[in-house]
């Protein structure tokens, strides 16, 4: 099966979309970097003393999944229509 990515988020309230809008964004962030990660072990697992085909098969498909994993961002945005999210 495919990876999927779902952030549910209940953003702020308010008169700062901009603080949403980071809100947002610091959640799509830590996806990246879990996809960073997955990219660093399997370096890490070609560049071994004594690399094992086996782990870096392993490295290899969770690199894969989460560079090609979908995402959905969902939950109460808290917007009013007129702001940015």
């Amino acid at each position: 099966g495919r990876m999927l990515n779902v952030v549910n988020c209940h953003l702020s309230a308010g008169a700062a979309p901009e603080r949403r809008l980071r809100q947002v964004h610091d959640a799509l962030e830590q996806i990246r970097k879990w996809t960073n990660k997955a990219t660093l072990t399997l370096e890490k697992q070609r560049n071994a003393n004594r690399p094992s085909p086996k782990n870096i098969q392993k490295a290899e498909d969770a690199q894969t999944q989460h560079v090609d994993a979908g995402t959905i961002v969902c939950g109460d945005f808290n917007s009013d229509g007129n702001t940015a999210v």
